[in-house]
């Protein structure tokens, strides 16, 4: 899974659930 991904987004304030679940999807 994307973790860091993730929670590279959250340090950005980009927290977006919808491309999250795009990246999760992306990141088996």
């Amino acid at each position: 899974m994307g973790m860091p991904v993730i929670r590279t987004w959250q340090a950005m304030g980009k927290l977006n659930p919808g491309e999250i679940v795009q990246l999760s999807s992306s990141h088996p």
